[in-house]
């Protein structure tokens, strides 16, 4: 009940502590309040960054594809700089990856692609990124980033126009 009412605060910090709480107390059940928290806070990144540990994407896909790639997108613009590249591992981005190249392309997931495939294709060209990686992270990203080269950016462009508009969640 405590950590529900922080969602509420207009602390967001306050906010954060109490999706921690729900998370670490895997209250599947906060979910939906937790997403629109997230939606709402400078610190979308971070919230997006506790959510697989409550509910892994492959679940989340199954239950709101839409919020499931809204939480990838804040998870890719969180790495590596909020959260640790490793994430990649932690929250087995390939298989996400891999899951959405087989989806019917949708606008969403034409950004949650293009956003990785820059961001991706940015660690691997840049030794800053995975230098102090582990064996396991540089293979994950330079997996990831090879499966996402198959991407045709040409046809993810023409599905953008549909999520060029305030209101939409997947602008940033």
């Amino acid at each position: 009940q405590i950590a529900l009412k922080k969602l509420e605060s207009k602390d967001e910090f306050v906010q954060y502590e109490g999706v921690k709480f729900l998370v670490n107390y895997q209250a599947k059940d906060a979910l939906d309040k937790i997403v629109e928290v997230m939606k709402k806070s400078s610190l979308a990144e971070n919230i997006a960054s506790e959510l697989p540990y409550l509910l892994p994407f492959d679940e989340l896909f199954e239950q709101d594809k839409e919020i499931a790639l809204l939480v990838l997108c804040n998870i890719l613009n969180a790495i590596p700089e909020i959260i640790p590249i490793n994430s990649v591992c932690n929250f087995n981005l390939y298989d996400v990856f891999e899951t959405l190249l087989k989806e019917n392309l949708t606008s969403s997931i034409a950004v949650a692609l293009r956003l990785a495939k820059d961001k991706f294709e940015e660690f691997c060209s840049n030794d800053e990124y995975l230098f102090d990686s582990d064996k396991n992270t540089k293979d994950d990203v330079n997996a990831i980033n090879s499966l996402l080269k198959k991407v045709n950016i040409h046809k993810l462009e023409s599905f953008f126009y549909d999520e060029l508009y305030d209101g939409s969640d997947f602008v940033f």
